[in-house]
C-alpha cells in the first residue's frame, strides 16, 4: 500500500495475536459456562432421581405402617 510494507512495523502481527488470543478466550469461556450448565443438570437429574427414591421409600414404609 503506497509502497508502505505494514507488516514491518509487527502491527498486523499484533492486531492477528490479539485476535487469535479474544477467540481463544472466548471459546475458554463458552466452553467452562457450557460444562457448568451439563454439570448443573446432572445434579439437578441425580437430585430427582434421589427424591424419587426417598418418597417410594417413605410410601412404602407408611403402607407397612398402616
Amino acid at each position: 500500500m503506497n509502497g508502505v510494507d505494514d507488516d514491518a512495523s509487527g502491527e498486523d502481527d499484533e492486531k492477528r495475536d490479539g485476535v487469535i488470543l479474544l477467540t481463544t478466550t472466548l471459546k475458554i469461556t463458552l466452553t467452562t459456562r457450557a460444562n457448568l450448565l451439563l454439570k448443573n443438570v446432572i445434579l439437578l437429574m441425580e437430585m430427582t432421581v434421589w427424591m424419587v427414591l426417598m418418597m417410594m421409600r417413605v410410601a412404602k414404609t407408611t403402607k407397612s405402617v398402616m
